[in-house]
């Protein structure tokens, strides 16, 4: 049973979740107003927060997570990213430990986390990019799709990888 009404211009959904753990009851594209769900004789209750920016099909966006051995490579593989104008933010975050099965052997190493922001459209360059530059075998390249943000912030992203340039060959 649910309960549904419009939402207000400029305002896009809040989900709840019960204690229960967390429960999927609509997504952005199809969320049409305030509902009341009745699950398992659990209620949840979603209402609206203001929307800060709705993004097209042409206004794409990515979180691209990679891991490096040292804060070494991960600056190095950073200032590459900028430079070509690829990202407009990396965040380096140190002291992360890894454990994971390589050629059959459990490994357990400490590496550096690579949270790099960048238009969607630059994936596969930063991809080409890390994987060309990187001095892991097999470095981790993953991609989040960004369903929103703050305008002024998404506004500075596509300032900063406005004419990105292409990779130069390793440089070692």
């Amino acid at each position: 049973m649910y309960l549904t009404t419009s939402a207000p211009q400029g305002w896009a959904p809040l989900w709840l979740f019960s204690t229960a753990g967390p429960c999927i009851i609509a997504d952005r594209q199809h969320f049409t107003g305030p509902q009341l769900h009745i699950f398992r004789a659990h209620v949840f209750i979603l209402g609206f927060f203001p929307n800060k920016r709705t993004l097209t099909a042409m206004q794409t966006y990515q979180l691209i997570v990679s891991t490096c051995p040292d804060t070494a490579t991960a600056e190095q593989l950073a200032c590459r990213l900028l430079d070509a104008k690829l990202a407009a933010c990396v965040n380096i975050i140190p002291g992360v430990r890894s454990i994971y099965v390589w050629k059959g052997e459990r490994q357990c190493d400490n590496e550096v986390i690579l949270l790099i922001k960048a238009p969607g459209p630059a994936y596969q360059a930063i991809e080409n990019l890390i994987h060309e530059h990187h001095p892991y075998e097999l470095p981790e390249v993953i991609a989040v799709e960004i369903n929103g943000g703050l305008p002024e912030y998404l506004a500075w992203l596509d300032e900063q990888t406005a004419g990105s340039r292409p990779v130069s060959a390793k440089q070692d």
